[in-house]
């Protein structure tokens, strides 16, 4: 990339992205304000940062507010849930490298009610160990985005097993994505518990780039003086309520059945894909990739990796801003794209990639700012004239000193 390119964004458009920094740090270290994500997020004004560093922390939700909420470089971080809700249409939160890890209440990650969109990065969401509940739950929301994360159910313990992600009225984007259902099991009353498909799409849009979908494995059988049969696998993808879903280079798998003791039955694995009502359109042509770090400080030196097929022509996308605008897949766009904000976006040509993947990397400058949100995207021309849109990255870039 021409380092020109990016100094002439930041040096000739407005800072409307710019934003305060909030320091969380569980064991409040130097530099930190609050010990408690949540404490933060209350203090935040739109458009700050909220930076975490490593810990296990409380729930926190966010309501009716545009926020970056990020674990620092090199941090591990964790809540028991998260809830993202009422964003208007000019508001949107971008959330990266936050993990969920609560036992007994669930979703992992709840997103309802958002008009503006929500941006989810390098995130492990999890639902409870036992509450039987989904990983993600997406309600009413008109643009939510995951990159490179993995959404995941746990094993059913007191209900059914929950989804990796049960959408509703929504429109929702994965790239590069696993998507994974809880297991089943017993019940203290001798009956199986269902397994959870790997994802339940009921109304919406969905488009997945890269991903995978898999179901939730069935019960193992028992023998209670009598044969227990074992339960059959959830559905890797399920579509309901007139869902439609574009799947580009991504997998949909059936839970494994259960195994059950010799002389039982066993059971069967489950449909890879369902739709009860609904369309669902894949294509097998390969998806396309773009990495790097989602944060850095003035002086780092920025890696960027944008990985496709030979003969690609490639050129990444950067734009100032966190909110991105989502259109979606149809001719001649083979993919979904996130556009943030086209009044500042610069286009960059990468050159062919001959080998299939190009690597690029330069030094961040000084933005005379304490924190400025970014979006990357990868756009690669095919050898036959298909336009692709890769995965996005998010990219904060804080002064060296937060």
């Amino acid at each position: 990339m021409n380092l020109a390119t990016l100094s002439a964004l930041v040096l000739f458009t407005p800072f409307p992205f710019a934003g305060e920094v909030h320091v969380v740090d569980a064991a409040a270290g130097p530099g930190s304000q609050y010990t408690d994500i949540q404490d933060a997020v209350d203090a935040a004004s739109d458009g700050d940062t909220v930076l975490v560093r490593t810990g296990g922390y409380d729930a926190f939700i966010v309501t009716e507010k545009s926020l970056v909420i990020t674990a620092d470089s090199g941090e591990f971080v964790s809540a028991s849930r998260i809830t993202i809700q009422k964003l208007s249409a000019d508001q949107s939160v971008r959330m990266r490298r936050i993990g969920t890890y609560d036992l007994t209440n669930g979703p992992g990650l709840r997103i309802a009610d958002c008009d503006g969109p929500v941006w989810i990065e390098s995130c492990d969401i999890a639902g409870p160990m036992q509450g039987s509940t989904h990983g993600v739950l997406l309600e009413n929301c008109a643009a939510v985005s995951f990159h490179r994360s993995t959404l995941r159910a746990d094993s059913a313990m007191y209900g059914h097993a929950g989804h990796g992600l049960r959408a509703s009225d929504s429109l929702v984007a994965l790239y590069d994505c696993e998507v994974i259902g809880g297991n089943g099991n017993w019940s203290d009353r001798g009956s199986a518990l269902d397994p959870g498909p790997g994802a339940t799409i009921d109304g919406g849009l969905l488009y997945a780039s890269g991903s995978s979908f898999t179901g939730g494995r069935g019960a193992g059988g028992s023998f209670q003086g009598s044969c227990l049969d074992a339960a059959d696998g959830a559905a890797g993808l399920v579509l309901t309520g007139g869902a439609e879903a574009h799947l580009r280079d991504a997998t949909t798998t059936g839970g494994e059945g259960g195994t059950a003791f010799t002389g039982c039955e066993d059971g069967q694995a489950g449909p890879d894909s369902e739709v009860l009502a609904g369309t669902l359109l894949e294509q097998a042509l390969p998806a396309r990739s773009l990495v790097a770090r989602g944060l850095v400080r003035s002086g780092d030196l920025l890696l960027l990796s944008m990985e496709g097929e030979p003969g690609d022509a490639a050129l990444l996308v950067l734009a100032l801003g966190q909110a991105p605008v989502y259109l979606a897949p149809a001719p001649p766009l083979a993919g979904g794209a996130w556009l943030p904000h086209p009044a500042t976006a610069v286009v960059v040509p990468l050159g062919t990639l001959v080998s299939g993947t190009t690597q690029v990397q330069f030094p961040v400058p000084e933005l005379g700012t304490p924190a400025l949100e970014f979006t990357m995207q990868g756009l690669l021309a095919t050898p036959v004239g298909e336009v692709v849109f890769s995965g996005g990255v998010g990219l904060t870039v804080l002064a060296p000193d937060s």
